[in-house]
């Protein structure tokens, strides 16, 4: 193992012995954590896919409550609805990850052939000169 390594590895030790030391997450604490984590994922999504509601408003949606005096079902191209069709756990976390992942792929897919498009285009503009 390389010096760098090594030193890395005891810091990353040290800090982990460190951690441990600490009592674990009261389970409430930790289902707290696990659902501020889950709304802001949700909140973000959605801003992504250019939805305007605040974090505040994505987490009264979550938890079925109005937004500005209307339900969810008001705001039609809301993207959080799909995320609500079914109860919001790990797995449906994973799956919208899976998702995600899946669209950046085909982003990368069709951003490859966007550049060899203009890469012809180009060549074909030097070339009939």
């Amino acid at each position: 193992m390389s010096q760098i390594k090594t030193t890395l590895y005891k810091r990353i030790l040290e800090k982990k012995i460190r951690i441990d030391h600490y009592p674990p997450l009261h389970p409430d604490l930790k289902q707290q954590t696990h659902q501020k984590r889950t709304i802001e994922y949700i909140h973000s999504s959605n801003a992504i896919e250019g939805n305007t509601l605040t974090l505040g408003e994505t987490a009264a949606a979550i938890n079925g409550e109005t937004i500005n005096g209307k339900t969810i079902t008001n705001y039609p191209t809301c993207p959080i609805e799909k995320h609500l069709q079914k109860p919001i756990t790990e797995q449906t976390i994973t799956e919208l990850i899976t998702q995600l992942e899946n669209h950046e792929k085909e982003l990368k897919q069709l951003r490859k052939q966007l550049q060899n498009q203009l890469l012809n285009y180009q060549i074909n503009k030097i070339t009939q000169k």
